[in-house]
């Protein structure tokens, strides 16, 4: 089956739609899904539909940053049940290691990878649809997004030292700087972040220590359901994870096709 992801990841695509002068309903359809398919957060849609609703909806609207200014409206509730873990894990590091160990109970396209090498570490970001797709706006929302949660799991402040795609360059920057930061690379062999091995170590400002027995409870259907990894290579982490006992998408779209 084609790769889906929980339709939240679209979460307020309608409010940045009208925004920006579009009819939301139009752009929908034009993705070939239907209005249902967005308005309920746990229903999973295929992925390459919800890629090709974010480039008509940045086409139409003649913002080449849709994607960006999506993730920048995005609430770490978007990863569903996986969240409530995920701002009670203890640092940085242990939360993007969950990030990737469960990355297909919230998005069946993507992968992700962190490594370490001379005191740097790196995100990358892969997005795989299963047919021809067009990416760019995808992994704008989801570098957006991975910039958004470190800076909620860290602090606001929080700076990448390179912010990497490898699509072209757009005509303006001036949203990129401000949401991504100033040190922006286009055209470059892997979409991802590099930042500060040490960050890794940051505390998690969500993070109740109260809760700390309580975590071993919460996580137990992501661990009980947990797949070994497609690859593990030395210094990477690269995990599948089979979602929280949700239906396919191919199921949840009964009522919509």
């Amino acid at each position: 089956m084609d790769p889906c992801i929980r339709s939240a990841t679209l979460d307020e695509f309608t409010e940045l739609a009208q925004s920006l002068g579009l009819d939301p309903a139009r752009q929908i359809a034009k993705a070939g899904l239907v209005p249902a398919d967005l308005a309920v957060p746990d229903r999973w849609i295929p992925a390459a539909a919800a890629a090709r609703l974010l480039e008509v909806s940045a086409a139409d609207s003649g913002c080449d940053d849709f994607g960006l200014q999506l993730s920048g409206r995005r609430r770490l509730a978007v990863l569903g049940p996986l969240s409530v873990v995920l701002r009670e894990e203890p640092d940085l590091r242990n939360a993007l290691l969950l990030l990737i160990r469960y990355e297909h109970s919230y998005n069946e396209a993507i992968s992700l990878e962190l490594s370490e090498a001379d005191e740097l570490a790196t995100m990358r970001v892969w997005l795989r649809f299963g047919e021809p797709t067009p990416t760019r706006q995808a992994l704008d929302l989801a570098v957006g997004g991975l910039v958004g949660l470190i800076r909620a799991l860290t602090g606001p402040g929080w700076q990448a030292q390179a912010v990497h795609f490898s699509h072209s360059a757009p005509e303006r920057m001036d949203s990129r700087r401000r949401l991504l930061g100033p040190r922006l690379r286009f055209e470059h062999e892997f979409t991802g972040l590099v930042f500060r091995a040490g960050d890794l170590d940051d505390g998690n400002v969500l993070a109740d220590p109260l809760m700390s027995p309580y975590l071993p409870q919460l996580s137990t259907p992501c661990h009980h359901r947990a797949t070994e990894p497609w690859s593990t290579r030395s210094g990477s982490w690269s995990r599948p994870c089979s979602r929280w006992g949700a239906p396919r998408c191919g199921r949840s779209r009964t009522a919509s096709a």
